[in-house]
C-alpha cells in the first residue's frame, strides 16, 4: 500500500514566501497560456479553450482590458466557437507582428519631428533638444 501523496509546489511567491518571479517569467507564462488558448481554439476544443482562458486570466489579469481577448471570452461563454476562432486568429496575427510603437507614440514622434528643436526670439537662440 502506497502512502505517498503527490503534490505540486506552486512557484507563486506569495504562497510560499520565496522570491517574487521576474517579469520575464511572468511574460513567458503569459505567452504559454495564450499559445495554449489559441491552440485550443484552432482545434475546436471549446471546454479546453474555456479552461485555457481562465488559466491565462489567472496569470495576467490585464487581459480583461484587451478588446479581442474579452470578445473571445464572451464568445466562449456563449458557446460560439466560430467567432472565438476568428478572434483567435486576429490575436495571433497581432502578436506575430514585429514590435511596433503604439499609434499615440508615433503621433507624438511625428509631431516632434515636424517641430524644430531650436527657435530664436529677439536674437537669443534657445535649444529645446535637451
Amino acid at each position: 500500500m502506497d502512502n505517498s501523496h503527490p503534490f505540486r509546489i506552486d512557484s507563486n511567491a506569495r504562497n510560499w514566501g520565496g522570491q517574487p518571479s521576474s517579469q520575464g517569467d511572468k511574460q513567458k507564462r503569459r505567452k504559454l497560456k495564450l499559445d495554449f488558448l489559441l491552440q485550443c481554439l484552432k482545434t475546436g476544443e471549446l471546454a479546453n479553450a474555456r479552461q485555457a482562458y481562465v488559466a491565462l486570466l489567472n496569470v495576467d489579469h490585464s487581459i480583461v482590458d484587451d478588446p479581442y481577448l474579452s470578445k473571445i471570452y464572451t464568445a466562449l461563454q456563449n458557446s460560439d466557437l466560430y467567432s472565438a476562432q476568428k478572434l483567435g486568429l486576429l490575436v495571433e496575427t497581432r502578436n506575430s507582428l514585429p514590435n511596433t510603437q503604439p499609434s499615440a507614440s508615433k503621433d507624438k514622434m511625428s509631431m516632434q519631428a515636424k517641430m524644430p528643436n531650436t527657435f530664436s526670439t529677439s536674437g537669443i537662440k534657445i535649444d529645446l533638444s535637451a
